[in-house]
């Protein structure tokens, strides 16, 4: 329950200082037919670049639904992937 309430404000206190930089977060559910790669692809068109921060990305690679995508535009997309759990980095 306790590591439940810190995730939680973690994650309040994230998105708090991500807004005030002017980031938006969204949330895309696991059973969406949201097609994030298109999405990704039309930022890409609108914006030039893109820049990124991934929280849960096991080891960036297997099973990453963006890892493709970030090597194949890798001159113009940056970011930052991150891994909570320690156990799935090793």
């Amino acid at each position: 329950m306790v590591y439940n309430n810190f995730i939680f404000n973690a994650k309040k206190h994230l998105i708090t200082i991500l807004h005030s930089i002017g980031f938006r977060v969204h949330r895309v559910g696991r059973y969406s037919i949201f097609n994030f790669e298109i999405f990704l692809y039309r930022h890409l068109a609108v914006h030039k670049t893109l820049t990124f921060l991934q929280i849960g990305s096991n080891d960036g690679i297997m099973n990453d639904p963006i890892y493709q995508f970030n090597i194949d535009n890798r001159s113009v997309v940056s970011g930052f992937i991150l891994e909570p759990l320690a156990d799935i980095n090793n």
